[in-house]
């Protein structure tokens, strides 16, 4: 969608000498593509070993401009890429790997990034993620793939598949920050749009199904042994719907109030001595433990939360920095101050640069804002019920 934004910042960057071009994670989108949702709700382990590599094909297909931007760069410059959640297919399927690395001749896929001299650490960031994390069986030893991957392939198949036919705007759900509200934006559809069918309470439906599957009670199991009992309040039949639907929203709601930003505060942890990364932080990931130099960062750089933000901190006689370089993805958020709701469709793509002079780190951050006509036209008033930029 912003292909010619990123082509022109790629392209600028290819002007400059020694460049170091670091993708902090789900630049591909891989898991939530089609040929995935055709291969049907297979276990993680299958699909990481028959991960259909035609995906990048399609990727390569529908952004051509730009990733050539990114292939020309790589042939004169450094590009590294550090997988993301949605795209962690592509470190561990040796024919995607290979396939990418053809493509784009010279390129690092990595698990995060380490730079001793510029004393830099960056790392997608769903590893401090409970839910996107992996984690391990602690009867079995067996590796327990994300949760998250899990929730995005069941309703993927489950859900986005009836309706497959309808207007685009409908599928906007997946998009709407914070997470909470996608209550509020499907009832806004229904008033919006005739679409013949109780989608809030579908959704709704369809999450809580999700729950009585043997994967999510395995993962409930192993990750809250003391408390994976509540899983089964999702899905009584006495006001399974009801309940699980204000479980929901009171959870996303605390953790909106809170306004937690957890990658903020592991990498104040990190970068003050506090804490360091540890053996389960990259399970799934690595086996051993980089040699990191915790008293020489300088900074860290996440992705993950889409949230774009850039913070100095003061530890004892020096500063630091924590960069999260947001999401090159747009986002639907409820708009403000009007009495009746609407939404809005808004991408922040952020990004930081980093030059070295001397001893001292110097830090540009850049932010090109779009903002999208609202979306609270009903489709026969909006002619096409698709959002353009």
């Amino acid at each position: 969608m912003f292909d010619d934004e990123f082509e022109k910042l790629v392209s600028e960057l290819n002007h400059e000498k020694d460049v170091e071009l670091i993708i902090v994670g789900d630049g591909f989108e891989l898991l939530e593509s089609v040929p995935v949702r055709e291969m049907g709700l297979v276990s993680f382990e299958e699909l990481l070993i028959n991960f259909p590599v035609e995906t990048f094909d399609l990727i390569v297909k529908k952004h051509s401009k730009a990733l050539m931007a990114l292939r020309n760069l790589a042939k004169r410059h450094r590009l590294i890429y550090i997988v993301g959640n949605h795209d962690y297919y592509m470190m561990k399927n040796a024919k995607l790997k290979e396939k990418i690395q053809e493509f784009f001749e010279k390129i690092e896929i990595v698990p995060m990034y380490y730079d001793r001299d510029w004393g830099i650490l960056a790392i997608h960031g769903n590893q401090f993620d409970v839910i996107n994390k992996f984690s391990v069986d602690r009867r079995s030893g067996h590796l327990i793939p994300p949760l998250g991957d899990y929730i995005t392939r069941y309703m993927m198949i489950n859900f986005d598949k009836h309706f497959e036919d309808a207007p685009k705007i409908l599928k906007e759900y997946d998009n709407v920050k914070p997470f909470f509200e996608v209550f509020h934006w499907f009832e806004h559809v229904m008033e919006a749009y005739d679409v013949g069918v109780n989608i809030l309470e579908f959704w709704t439906k369809t999450f809580l199904e999700m729950f009585k599957t043997a994967e999510a009670k395995w993962w409930m199991k192993s990750n809250f042994p003391k408390t994976h009992w509540l899983s089964k309040v999702f899905i009584n039949r006495i006001g399974g719907m009801k309940l699980g639907e204000f479980l929901v929203r009171t959870i996303a709601k605390l953790r909106s109030a809170r306004k937690f930003d957890y990658l903020y505060t592991y990498s104040k942890k990190i970068l003050s001595g506090r804490r360091q990364l540890k053996k389960t932080d990259l399970i799934g990931y690595v086996d051993d433990l980089p040699e990191i130099d915790y008293s020489n960062l300088n900074g860290m750089f996440f992705g993950h939360t889409h949230n774009l933000n850039m913070k100095i901190l003061k530890i004892k006689d020096r500063y630091c920095f924590y960069s999260n370089c947001g999401s090159w993805k747009p986002s639907v958020q409820k708009a403000e101050n009007e009495k009746k709701t609407g939404f809005y469709r808004k991408a922040e793509l952020g990004y930081s640069m980093i030059e070295k002079h001397g001893e001292e780190l110097e830090i540009k951050t850049g932010i090109i804002n779009k903002l999208v006509n609202r979306l609270d036209l009903p489709l026969k008033e909006r002619g096409t019920g698709e959002v353009l930029l």
